[in-house]
């Protein structure tokens, strides 16, 4: 048996765990059971691209065209089932663009309240200077005034 047709067996295999995996997407309900089939298939997507290169560097060292067609139907059937695994995944973007948007939401309701009280904090800032520098001014004139009427 040569490399190339144990590459070829390899390939039938991930091909075939990849299209159960896109079939399961379509039936979970469970996002856990959905996020990890899809990092799962990622992973094989990933692993059958860099079969198919190690394929196609086999078919052009041994300058067969019938192994070289065989790479390009082997592309083919890749580049289709990431089509369908892509549009399994588009499946969720309603759903975390939702989230993103409560998410949105949620921090512009805080950055709201945090500006409230920073709002707040700095007219107490500007009172207790109003009411220290008020204080200072009637302490000083109140030693004015004493001083002036010991001296008489």
């Amino acid at each position: 048996m040569s490399i190339f047709q144990r590459y070829e067996e390899e390939n039938q295999s991930l091909l075939r765990q990849i299209t159960d995996k896109i079939s399961q997407l379509k039936t979970y309900d469970d996002k856990s059971d959905q996020s990890s089939t899809i990092t799962l298939t990622t992973g094989l997507l990933r692993q059958a691209d860099d079969l198919l290169k190690q394929m196609d560097m086999e078919a052009r060292d041994a300058a067969d065209r019938e192994m070289k067609d065989k790479c390009k139907t082997y592309k083919k059937s890749l580049q289709s089932l990431k089509a369908d695994f892509e549009a399994g995944e588009e499946m969720e973007w309603p759903e975390k663009i939702q989230s993103a948007r409560s998410k949105v939401l949620e921090v512009s309701g805080m950055t709201n309240t945090a500006r409230r009280l920073v709002s707040s904090m700095s007219k107490r800032e500007t009172q207790q200077k109003i009411m220290m520098y008020g204080l200072a001014f009637v302490l000083l004139g109140a030693i004015v005034v004493v001083v002036y009427y010991m001296q008489k």
